[in-house]
Parts: structure tokens; C-alpha cells; sequence
């Protein structure tokens, strides 16, 4: 029962940078399975990686012997392939999609993990998903964009680079998609539902105790009121923008009105290179084999980021040195968007925005200038990003079932474990 209430805590309320249609399964299932019109043999959610497992060598932590073995990626001549499958979340730690959801969490450190193996050259990102939370999709971007300027980095839309999943790979070096890819996406979407009628149906009635006007704003045991709707809108337009100026940001091609002029519309295959969404049609043998049977390619010449030498570095200690240098630019360019980004005037009256824009985006400083120059001052003491009283930072993309302190996450799965 437990595992259910948290997932509905991460669709129900919150922002979701996810397809609509898969908004809309996971909520009919969740709501199914409340009204008891499915049987708990029906509820079962993990389901077995539909991704190709490609020859090479399993690299990954834990002892198989003891079953606790977990495939971070697989090491194909050059490359490392790292899967990225089905739901994604914030956090929890999953790797893989054994459980149906893939984190943020987990797929940073697959990444990190190839990063730091010397044995690879380049990093291929295996997708499919349909996206998943908002909050950590752009601090997940911000991720694969440092690990970029390390080693480079192509995704391979093998099936569906969708919303979230879009925000991750518009910070590669390139996007590779097969000829059948469902690609873009670019919007957000947040489901409220109204289950006062069914609650009175059942004869149930709750009663919500709380201090704070604004502390159980959105929550599903009556119809949503004009002005919490409203918030929820703003809500979900931060969102937007911020999303918008993350893939305008690793997609140099496409400017944040390109990007806004998709409608959230989705490309297959041909149509996503057409739109700029994607820079070349192809499968993932295509990719594994290019890499093996060229020199380091470096990123010169590829469509974003800043390029690494080509030239071909012959040990371990001029490795060490070139990604350390390579580190220690990044880093300074990094202080000084942030910089940038709380030191403008924009930012005067807009503290919370602007410190989510620095700190937890990599959103350019134009970009955060214009997007805090469209941005309503903030009341003292509102917690940035949304209108809605908050105890903690804004912690995770689909996410409620983290600590925030909003009411239709935490707490009402706290309501429900109660009863």
C-alpha cells in the first residue's frame, strides 16, 4: 500500500515534464486501484528492462554471487553505454528500470562512473523514456552537460526522448535518433484531481487541520478554487521557462522562441533533425561502431559545448591533467555565470528565482535575466519558485514524496497512512 501513496504523492499535484498520455496511465491506474478495480496481482509495477543489452563488458558495483550486483553501463570497445529506461524520478537511487523508474540520481552516477574509467572514450546514452518529475530535470541536464566537457557524450533516442528525457539529452554533444524515435515534448503538465465525490460517495469525509492559508492548497478532497488553480499555473509556467532556457542552452541551433514555437509537440525520427531537435537519424549500432572505428573525436565540430583537444593524449598523467584543467574551467565559467546570474538587477526583489536559476539550472545569464525581468517581485518570505508555502527547497522533479512540506505530496501520504 505504502509504495502506491508515494507514487501517487509524485503524479498527483505536481509539475511533470511528461507526456500527457502517460500522465494520464499512470493516474487511471493509480485511480483504479483506489477504487479496488484491480486485483493486487494487476498492481505489480516492475516489469523487466525492454532495452537491448549490447556484447561488451558489464561494468557495475556489488557482488553477483550475493545478488546484489547493479550494471551501471556497459563497456563496448571505447564506449560506455548507459541505458536510460522508463519513469524518471529524482531520487531513490535507482539504476536501471527493474523497477519501472529510473533517477536522476542513478543515471549521474552512471555517468560519473564512465567518466572516470579510463578504458572509455566516449559515453552513449541509451534512451527510451517518456520523461518523468520536473524538479531535478534541469539539475540533471546541468549534469550531463559537466560530464560533456569531459568526455563526449551522444544520446541515442532508441525509442523515446520525451519531455524529461529531452531536458537530459538536449546537454549532450549530439543527438543520434532511430528512424521510429519519438522525440520532444518540451512542456509541462500538472494533474489535480478532484476525489470529493467519490470520497462522499463512499461516506468518507476528511478533515484537514493545518495553519498556513496556503498549506493545503491543491489538495484532492475538494474541487480546486480559481485563485490555488491560478498559483498552479504560475507554477507550472516557472517551470516552463526554465525548461525552455535549458534546452535553448545545450541546443545552440534553437533559441528559447524556436524551442517555445514546438507547442510541446513531439518528432519522429527525420522530423526531430528537421526541427533541430536532433542532429542525425540512426541506430545504435551505427554509434557503437562509429566510435570504435575512429580516432577520439573529441567535440570539435560538434553542435554545442566546449570542445576538448583532439589531439590524442598518450598517458595516464596527461589524461589527469587535461581533465583537471578541464575542470578547473569549467568551474570558473560556472562561478561567474552564477555570479552573473545574483548580481544582476533583475534579481532585486526576486531572490528565490534567481538563486534557483543560478544554483540549481545551468540557465545562461541572459537567459535568467529575461526570464527574472518577466517575473513578478516575490512577497518577503515566499519560498521561491511557488506560491505555496514550502518547509524545504524545492527538491525533486515529479517528486512530493520528498519532505517538502506541500500538502498534496508528503502530506497526504501521510494522511493516507494514518487511516
Amino acid at each position: 500500500m505504502a509504495r502506491y501513496l508515494r507514487i501517487a504523492s509524485r503524479v498527483f499535484g505536481r509539475p511533470l515534464l511528461v507526456l500527457p498520455e502517460t500522465a494520464e496511465t499512470i493516474a487511471g491506474f493509480l485511480l483504479a486501484r483506489d477504487a479496488g478495480q484491480l486485483t493486487a496481482s494487476e498492481t505489480v509495477m516492475r516489469r523487466a528492462p525492454a532495452a537491448s543489452r549490447f556484447g561488451g563488458e558489464s561494468i557495475g558495483v556489488g557482488d553477483p554471487m550475493a545478488g546484489t550486483y547493479e550494471e551501471y553501463y556497459r563497456r563496448v570497445g571505447a564506449a560506455a553505454v548507459a541505458t536510460v529506461e522508463g519513469e524518471l524520478v529524482n531520487r531513490g537511487a535507482w539504476v536501471g528500470a527493474s523497477s519501472g523508474l529510473t533517477s536522476y540520481e542513478g543515471v549521474a552516477a552512471q555517468l560519473e562512473m564512465a567518466a572516470r574509467d579510463d578504458k572509455v572514450r566516449e559515453i552513449v546514452v541509451d534512451m527510451e523514456t517518456p520523461g518523468g518529475e520536473a524538479v531535478g530535470a534541469m539539475e540533471m541536464a546541468a549534469t550531463v552537460r559537466r560530464i560533456n566537457a569531459i568526455k563526449p557524450v551522444t544520446v541515442v533516442v532508441n525509442g523515446m526522448a520525451a519531455s524529461a528525457g529531452y531536458a537530459m539529452a538536449s546537454a549532450a554533444s549530439r543527438i543520434v535518433t532511430v528512424p521510429s524515435g519519438i522525440v520532444g515534448s518540451i512542456g509541462v503538465v500538472l494533474l489535480h484531481v478532484d476525489q470529493s465525490a467519490m470520497l462522499e460517495k463512499r461516506g468518507v469525509t476528511p478533515t484537514l487541520i493545518f495553519a498556513g492559508a496556503h498549506k493545503v492548497d491543491g489538495n484532492p478532497f475538494e474541487p480546486l478554487p480559481d485563485a490555488v488553480r491560478a498559483d498552479l499555473q504560475a507554477e507550472v509556467e516557472t517551470f516552463y521557462r526554465l525548461f525552455v532556457a535549458t534546452v535553448a542552452a545545450g541546443r545552440p541551433g534553437l533559441s528559447e522562441a524556436a524551442v517555445m514555437a514546438t507547442e510541446a509537440r513531439t518528432f519522429i525520427g527525420a522530423d526531430a533533425v528537421s526541427a533541430g531537435l536532433a542532429d542525425a537519424v540512426g541506430t545504435i549500432d551505427d554509434v557503437l561502431a562509429e566510435i570504435n572505428r575512429t580516432a577520439p573525436r573529441g567535440r570539435a565540430g560538434v553542435t554545442k559545448g566546449t570542445s576538448m583537444s583532439d589531439e590524442k593524449i598518450h598517458s595516464a598523467v596527461e589524461m589527469t591533467a587535461a581533465v583537471e584543467a578541464a575542470r578547473r574551467e569549467a568551474a570558473a565559467a560556472e562561478r561567474a555565470r552564477i555570479a552573473a546570474i545574483l548580481d544582476h538587477e533583475a534579481a532585486d526583489g526576486r531572490g528565490g528565482l534567481a538563486r534557483e536559476l543560478a544554483l540549481h539550472s545551468d540557465t545562461s545569464p541572459e537567459a535568467a535575466a529575461r526570464i527574472l525581468g518577466a517575473a513578478a517581485k516575490e512577497a518577503p518570505g515566499t519560498a521561491a519558485l511557488t506560491g505555496r508555502a514550502s518547509s524545504g527547497a524545492i527538491g525533486l522533479a515529479l517528486d512530493p514524496a520528498g519532505p517538502t512540506g506541500k500538502a498534496n505530496g508528503a502530506t497526504w501520504d501521510r494522511f493516507y497512512a494514518k487511516r
